[in-house]
């Protein structure tokens, strides 16, 4: 399944909703999710996670070993930025982190290493400058 939401400068409040509708009979089957966020910008790679994912989690390791040989592979560097779920906040710097808060692994790959909670910073093709 793919999901295109242009609400990232707005808390990622699409894949909120999205996620509130969707019946939980697929929400059970949605295994790992891979968010894409500014991709292209500048020349590093970063991906950010909330968690590293569990021995039986086999579609989050098979990503992640895929993603290792593949850069090792290409000589590509990346970075990995852990940090984990604030579930007190309203803020949301990472859509990965929508998808947390119902349990489905995910992770976020972007050109940017931190989280901007500029709305003029964000880059998408939905947002307006």
């Amino acid at each position: 399944m793919f999901l295109l939401t242009p609400t990232g400068s707005l808390g990622y409040k699409g894949t909120d909703s999205f996620l509130n509708e969707l019946p939980e009979s697929y929400l059970q089957n949605i295994v790992f999710v891979l968010c894409l966020d500014s991709i292209g910008l500048g020349d590093s790679v970063n991906l950010h996670v909330s968690r590293y994912p569990r021995e039986n989690e086999d579609t989050s390791n098979n990503f992640f070993n895929a993603l290792n040989s593949t850069t090792k592979h290409m000589n590509v560097n990346y970075k990995i930025f852990k940090k984990p779920i604030n579930q007190t906040s309203e803020y949301v710097p990472w859509e990965h982190e929508r998808f947390g808060y119902k349990k489905i692994h995910g992770v976020t790959f972007s050109g940017r290493e931190n989280a901007s909670t500029d709305i003029i910073d964000k880059a998408s093709i939905f947002d307006n400058e």
